[in-house]
């Protein structure tokens, strides 16, 4: 039996075969209903779900300087350093010192004369 497009069930979503720019009717074709006469009720989208978030690690590394508390002992240890003025990390061309390794890297991109040193390429190479 040939059936039309009239008798064809549809819902409320975006057609997945045609032009979003050119549609006029956000429904889409679902089925046909169970008579041919009378379509299924419209069904609404489904609401998503979400993933349930990670549950966050206690932050269990305190500062004794100013009681900021860190998720890692690494971030508390690289913290301290504000409060001492350790600066761990040195040029070994100027010896200028950094506080971390990423200010000692950017340096070697700025400075010429650091970055073709012979000691800043024996430090790459370990």
């Amino acid at each position: 039996m040939e059936r039309t497009l009239e008798e064809a069930v549809y819902v409320n979503s975006p057609s997945p075969c045609s032009d979003i720019s050119t549609q006029t009717d956000d429904t889409y074709f679902t089925g046909w209903s169970d008579d041919s006469r009378q379509p299924l009720d419209k069904i609404q989208k489904p609401i998503p779900i979400r993933k349930p978030t990670k549950t966050a690690n206690p932050k269990v590394h305190q500062c004794l300087f100013c009681s900021k508390t860190f998720t890692r002992k690494y971030d508390l240890s690289r913290h301290v350093r504000t409060h001492t003025g350790d600066k761990p990390y040195e040029c070994p061309h100027c010896r200028k010192a950094f506080f971390r390794t990423d200010g000692r890297t950017r340096h070697f991109q700025i400075e010429v004369s650091c970055r073709n040193s012979p000691e800043v390429f024996a430090l790459r190479r370990e």
